[in-house]
């Protein structure tokens, strides 16, 4: 992934893009408080640390997420072309289960039923604390 660092001023995570791709304010500064809201409330769920060096956003048309080196790095780009919104629960539930499985990598690196494993127990451990941040982060009535 072939992705550079973007000058955005005031961001609360460094914004990277990829080959072709620009940080567009008109198109990226509303989704971009939402989604990284959304994803910094996942590192609460999965104790997961919300810095620079453990955590990215970028801007390009593949892929959804990865994990280089221990980093995790989720495409905004995606967020945004597929409509997806802050108060949706469907929506958190997805980049719910991408966190646990791009955490999966940092035991397995290739996918395979260890790694499909080991997302399966994140998912299953973090489950509690990801009901409680719907309820509370995101504001949704899950009792339905």
């Amino acid at each position: 992934h072939d992705l550079r660092r973007a000058d955005v001023k005031n961001a609360a995570l460094p914004i990277y893009v990829g080959v072709g791709y620009y940080y567009q304010p008109t198109r990226h500064d509303k989704p971009y408080g939402e989604f990284v809201g959304m994803i910094l409330s996942l590192c609460g769920v999965f104790n997961w640390s919300a810095s620079a060096d453990s955590l990215r956003i970028f801007i390009d048309k593949q892929p959804i997420a990865f994990n280089r080196g221990k980093v995790l790095h989720f495409n905004i780009e995606y967020w945004i072309k597929n409509n997806d919104s802050i108060s949706s629960s469907r929506s958190w539930l997805y980049w719910y289960l991408t966190f646990a499985h791009e955490l999966a990598h940092n035991l397995h690196i290739q996918h395979g039923p260890a790694h499909n494993y080991v997302t399966k127990l994140l998912s299953i451990e973090h489950f509690g604390a990801f009901m409680h941040c719907l309820r509370n982060d995101a504001g949704l009535d899950i009792t339905a």
